[in-house]
């Protein structure tokens, strides 16, 4: 069952391994709670020392630094005033404002006493960290009428922002005025957004222009509206290297265990993410990140030497570059048939305003990308988890998983994602991606290696749900794209890199990338976006228990030994007027196919009504393939998937 609550905070549903789970944190907690209370009368017994702990009050609008912060009535004025007095075992309470700081915490808390960030409650814009500019924000630097027919207003700034908001509607950042007038990236006349804004370095002025239809604002005026203008973007090639003390809103710039939780804070306009960590043992929860490149960015080796923050655990968080999505919507309904009549191929790919190169280097620009997605930079055991990624151009990209390992992305819903949901390129190793709800999401998962070895392996992707609306259906129909589940592959290039020319082989990828126990229901698509040539051929790809509703298999016939068995399959769209004769394949020797076309009206249970349902492969059937079944994959005879999940912030009491 599937349950929206109609609240800031969670989409809910509800499933037999929700209720499993459960009983296995009952019994933990039972048996830690007993231990605890055991070594805790130990220790009375021993000691006379009684560790303290201390709630530190922070209140925006009420509070003093010059208070003592014990108490709500004598709180301080600022949180970065309060992070400075917490001890192991602290807590900063943050009561409702609009905080202009770019925190740092250089000490860390401990395993059992970790050092707490949070809000007095958990609801969106309550606590605001913001790295915007505070004059345009309060209002009191207004902006001025330049062009009433364009509706063109300006405001001095002395840099171009990494992002502009507008009551937290993301606008497009264009190169030149010039583009921003005409709504078009005019050096590759390709199509931009009806909304936007452009910095002028001659002037010193930042010009916006919101929507004249005001779809997503309540007017046309930015004097009317909270605008949260970011701070310029960070170093490097990609905006995303360290470069200042205004890319984070939370830093914490010391290597080891920080042993820290941050909880309830609404994350707004810094310039490159909300949170950034070299340290490791880090808890983010219950927040939400507006104007964010990123949500939560790990340390890089290469920027801190020696250095990854490792087990970082983002979760019930909220993340959003809205309108992303709803705007290539309206690109693609207004401008499709023009774009598909011009030569060039990249104007056919009609939805990478954001993307940062595209088209011909001359969009966004790399810095100011849209690609980075929910986190940046993982290390070793991060968690990602009953997360809400909702409008993202990327949910979790490259970006993330340059050099992952023992990455989980469990029970998170991605929503309206423009191109990938999760990427595990370019050297992701052992990574976990179940029981998601992918709904919208372009080409939900990529394995798309450029970065040379080695290659991304140790993939598990089960019991994910991923659902096509018609909606959505309708967007890629007028495009006139067949977006796959799977993208796959790379050119011959970033092979003959690794192997050398004229090496051509097969290419396994090392403990296999599974897609196992997956519900999917993509009519305007396919299984695969497969981009190997036939010389270069993929080993160890398997899809097993899934429940396919799609259009084709892929576009290419040479899918290297990819390997398809005890799936259910059936067709969504004709192929030409007849069934795609290659779908069957998916359904494998043990599967099921059905030839008649059907497009499931209900994503919680597609095989209602249906009969002759195969049983999925386990264990004990001994299957006949080149790896042995994982561990880590729960295989049922059940076919499909089970998804219990709430995603997004969620109430809580104090602690």
């Amino acid at each position: 069952m599937l349950v929206i609550n109609q609240t800031d905070f969670d989409i809910t549903t509800q499933g037999n391994f929700m209720q499993t789970h459960t009983c296995k944190w009952i019994k933990r907690s039972v048996h830690h709670l007993c231990l605890s209370l055991l070594l805790g009368t130990l220790f009375s017994c021993q000691s006379s020392v009684i560790a303290t702990t201390t709630t530190w009050h922070v209140d925006a609008d009420n509070g003093s630094d010059q208070a003592n912060g014990l108490t709500q009535a004598n709180a301080f004025a600022s949180i970065q005033h309060g992070i400075n007095q917490a001890q192991p075992g602290d807590t900063v309470l943050i009561y409702p404002g609009v905080y202009f700081e770019h925190l740092q915490i250089t000490h860390a808390g401990q395993v059992d006493n970790p050092i707490r960030i949070m809000t007095d409650q958990v609801a969106k814009d309550r606590v605001i960290v913001t790295g915007a500019v505070e004059a345009i924000r309060n209002k009191t630097q207004t902006w001025e009428l330049v062009d009433q027919a364009k509706l063109l207003y300006r405001t001095p700034l002395n840099y171009k922002p990494v992002r502009v908001l507008a009551d937290h509607v993301d606008l497009l950042p264009y190169q030149s005025l010039s583009d921003l007038n005409a709504f078009w990236f005019l050096a590759s006349d390709y199509p931009g957004h009806d909304h936007g804004y452009a910095w002028v370095a001659a002037e010193n002025m930042l010009y916006v222009r919101l929507r004249a239809d005001m779809k997503y604002n309540t007017s046309t005026d930015p004097n009317q509206l909270t605008m949260a203008v970011a701070p310029p973007t960070g170093g490097g090639t990609f905006g995303s290297e360290p470069n200042g003390s205004d890319n984070f809103n939370i830093s914490l710039p010391f290597i080891g265990s920080a042993n820290i939780i941050i909880d309830g804070i609404t994350f707004e306009t810094p310039g490159i993410a909300g949170v950034y960590t070299q340290a490791s043992d880090l808890t983010i929860r219950n927040c939400w990140f507006y104007g964010c490149r990123s949500a939560v960015a790990g340390a890089r080796d290469d920027y801190v030497p020696g250095n990854r923050a490792h087990r970082v655990i983002l979760e019930q968080s909220y993340y959003t570059q809205f309108p992303t999505y709803s705007d290539i919507q309206d690109v693609i309904a207004e401008h499709a048939q023009t774009q598909q009549a011009k030569s060039d191929s990249y104007q056919k790919i009609m939805h990478w305003q954001r993307k940062g190169n595209y088209p011909n280097n001359d969009g966004v620009g790399r810095t100011y990308a849209y690609e980075n997605g929910l986190v940046m930079n993982m290390g070793q055991g991060w968690i990602l988890q009953n997360n809400h990624i909702y409008e993202s151009f990327e949910g979790i990209s490259a970006s993330a998983n340059h050099h992952s390992q023992d990455t989980i992305i469990i029970n998170n819903h991605f929503e309206r994602i423009c191109d990938n949901a999760v990427e595990t390129e370019n050297h992701a190793q052992n990574i976990t991606i179940a029981n998601n709800l992918l709904i919208d999401a372009y080409e939900p998962f990529s394995w798309q290696p450029l970065g040379g070895s080695p290659l991304p392996g140790s993939i598990y992707i089960y019991d994910n749900v991923i659902y096509q609306t018609p909606e959505d259906q309708a967007l890629w129909t007028t495009a006139g794209n067949w977006p796959g589940v799977l993208k796959i592959g790379t050119k011959n290039q970033y092979w003959e890199a690794i192997y050398g020319v004229g090496n051509e082989q097969t290419i396994p990828i090392n403990n296999g990338l599974w897609m196992v126990h997956n519900t999917i229901i993509k009519p305007r698509g396919r299984v695969l976006t497969y981009l190997n040539k036939s010389e270069w051929p993929l080993d160890h790809v398997y899809f097993l228990n899934n429940v396919i509703a799609t259009w084709r298999q892929a576009a290419s016939s040479e899918l290297g030994n990819i390997f398809f068995d005890y799936n259910m399959v059936w067709p969504t769209l004709p192929v030409n007027e007849s069934v795609d004769p290659a779908l069957e394949n998916v359904a494998g020797p043990n599967g099921q196919w059905i030839p008649q076309i059907h497009i499931p009206s209900n994503w919680q249970n597609p095989l209602e009504g249906m009969t002759n349902i195969p049983d999925g492969i386990t264990s004990q059937t001994h299957p006949q393939i080149s790896l042995p079944l994982p561990l880590q994959i729960q295989f049922r005879q059940q076919i499909g998937s089970i998804l219990p999940m709430t995603a997004g912030p969620q109430p809580r009491h104090l602690p």
